[in-house]
């Protein structure tokens, strides 16, 4: 599973948007035709599973600079929207299956709905309802994992982190290369 897009929405994109004109679509446009380079590539060996950004961040939070933000939040909330639409578009036409809990956690105004917010930043546990929903749309059954072994509020993960970086690394110089790709 791709996870990708929410720092491109939350930073990236309408800066650049702004450099280049105001349109936030042909930033997203050329992102998102990026990311189907790296998707194509990946799925030559590995079923493909998309999860797109979630709602952006409040106004009203003090910015920090570990979680930077650019422009407002509904501009990111309409560049994430945007981002996911595409997102979904192009694995739906590849057949790759997305996955966005995105439009549950905004209001009809395209604000984040912050009982849904952990931290400022990150989503709470309340959220998982959205999350095994999205799945079961998708038939994908998330009971694989028994209760007590779902990660929660207060474990850290870490195992699971080394056993998924462990097989990342095999992907290090493709993932390299996007990555430059996309920063230029």
């Amino acid at each position: 599973m791709c996870v990708f897009g929410e720092i491109d929405c939350r930073v990236h994109v309408l800066r650049q948007a702004e450099k280049y004109g105001g349109d936030f679509r042909p930033v997203i446009d050329g992102i998102t035709s990026n990311y189907l380079e790296f998707l194509q590539y990946v799925s030559r060996e590995n079923p493909v599973y998309v999860w797109g950004p979630v709602a952006s961040q409040n106004d009203s939070v003090e910015i920090d600079t570990t979680y930077p933000r650019y422009g407002a939040e509904v501009e990111r909330n309409k560049a994430t929207e945007y981002f996911n639409d595409r997102m979904k578009e192009i694995c739906r036409e590849h057949g790759f299956k997305f996955f966005s809990i995105f439009s549950s956690l905004i209001d009809s105004n395209y604000r984040t709905k912050y009982e849904y917010i952990a931290d400022t930043c990150h989503l709470s546990q309340r959220a998982w309802e959205f999350v095994t929903e999205e799945f079961r749309k998708q038939g994908i059954d998330i009971a694989f994992m028994p209760e007590d072994k779902r990660p929660s509020p207060n474990k850290s993960g870490r195992g699971l982190w080394r056993r998924i970086r462990g097989r990342l690394s095999s992907y290090k110089p493709v993932l390299r290369y996007y990555f430059r790709k996309l920063l230029c």
